[in-house]
C-alpha cells in the first residue's frame, strides 16, 4: 500500500516523539532513584554520628549528669539572673 509523503512524515514524527518520551521517562526514573540514594546516605550519616556520640559517652569517665551540666554551662543557661 503506497503512502503519501505527508503520511510518512506524520508517522516519523510520531516515532520520534515516542522515543523522546521514553528517554525523558528513563531520565526521570533515574533521577528519582539517585535522589533517594542521596537522602539515604544523609540519614545514614546522621545515624552514624548519633551512634558514635553514644559510644563515646559510654566509654567516657564522665557521668551523664556531668555531661548535662557541662552542656548547660556552655550554652549559658547556668548563672543567669532573672
Amino acid at each position: 500500500m503506497p503512502l503519501d509523503i505527508w503520511i510518512k512524515g506524520y508517522f516519523a514524527m510520531g516515532i520520534i516523539m515516542l522515543i523522546q518520551s521514553c528517554i525523558t521517562m528513563t531520565k526521570t526514573i533515574r533521577d528519582v532513584h539517585e535522589s533517594g540514594k542521596l537522602v539515604n546516605r544523609i540519614e545514614d550519616a546522621k545515624a552514624e554520628r548519633l551512634l558514635m556520640g553514644i559510644e563515646r559517652a559510654k566509654n567516657s569517665p564522665v557521668s551523664p549528669q556531668e555531661w548535662l551540666n557541662r552542656a548547660t554551662v556552655v550554652s549559658g543557661a547556668v548563672g543567669r539572673t532573672a
